[in-house]
């Protein structure tokens, strides 16, 4: 499945460790491109393989329901040696309920499913990843929907103020080929 592959790609590069590393490891950890608002662009990987990616980590996130622990995470990347280009994930901070569905949402008219594997959720198309990254460029938030193991409904709500820069940088550092 090619958005498992991109996630465990893109998980490894944010979560390489801190200690004694290979230069090789050293030149794929993740580097800044900008941060606009709450937004960062961020690419790892070698020059000739790069994976570029923004990402939003809400530090006040409007949620149903209370919990402690990780936030939830909304990430886009590119990947122009695999032509893999806005891959949606959202991360969240809970694990969603097993054969469960999250939606996406601008506004009730506007939504998109998504398709859920514990705590992370993809949309299910690149037609719908690009519908997805288009929309986020015109809203001002987004909202994902998704049922917890527990069977309580969670949301999450995104501001989307930034994303456009952040993403036009992380383009420009992994223009499509």
């Amino acid at each position: 499945m090619r958005k498992s592959a991109l996630t465990g790609a893109l998980l490894a590069a944010l979560l390489t460790g801190a200690g004694t590393m290979s230069a090789w490891a050293q030149a794929d950890q993740p580097r800044q491109i900008a941060a606009i608002v709450q937004w960062r662009a961020l690419a790892a990987g070698p020059p000739d393989n790069p994976v570029c990616y923004v990402t939003h980590q809400p530090g006040a996130v409007l949620q149903a329901g209370q919990r402690v622990g990780p936030r939830p995470m909304l990430m886009v990347a590119w990947r122009p040696a695999k032509a893999s280009a806005n891959v949606v994930t959202v991360f969240a901070a809970y694990r969603f309920k097993a054969g469960s569905e999250a939606i996406l949402e601008f506004s009730p008219r506007l939504s998109y499913k998504l398709f859920t594997n514990r705590d992370t959720a993809w949309a299910t198309s690149a037609e719908d990843d690009a519908a997805i990254v288009e929309g986020m460029r015109g809203a001002q938030f987004v909202v994902v929907r998704g049922t917890n193991e527990a069977g309580a409904p969670m949301a999450d709500t995104y501001s989307l103020i930034g994303f456009t820069a952040a993403a036009a940088s992380a383009i420009q550092t992994c223009p499509p080929r």
